[in-house]
């Protein structure tokens, strides 16, 4: 799927806090055009897709969504559902630094990561803009 800026502003961080190193790499990526066969011809940033859920929640690419909030950029995600959708049917690029272990972390342990973000006033990647 391909997310425009606004679409990444509702989305729903893991972790309420960005690192400015990985917003830094950030700055030098290009555009080019999504790979994705039903989004040909749509510009996006040159960057491996994030990984969401269905509800919204980043799985992987907080950074990746909030520089694209930021400046205007489409972005690329892939959708997963459960566990072994994770395990088996995701892109391993989509895991990135984090691995798929940290991805399923992260998975597992949604629910609490959420009440953190919240109880730090961060309910959106919109709120984490403030950082970049």
């Amino acid at each position: 799927m391909i997310l425009t800026p606004s679409d990444c502003g509702l989305l729903i961080p893991q972790w309420p806090v960005l690192k400015q190193e990985k917003i830094a790499r950030l700055y030098s990526m290009s555009t080019r055009n999504s790979r994705f066969p039903s989004f040909k011809g749509t510009t996006v940033m040159d960057v491996p897709p994030i990984l969401i859920l269905e509800d919204g929640f980043i799985l992987n690419g907080k950074h990746r969504a909030a520089f694209a909030l930021r400046y205007s950029y489409n972005l690329e995600a892939c959708e997963t559902f459960d566990e072994n959708d994770i395990r088996y049917n995701t892109p391993h690029r989509t895991y990135g630094e984090t691995g798929v272990e940290g991805v399923l972390e992260a998975y597992s342990n949604k629910f609490t990561y959420i009440s953190y973000c919240n109880n730090r006033r961060v309910h959106c990647v919109r709120d984490l803009l403030s950082q970049i």
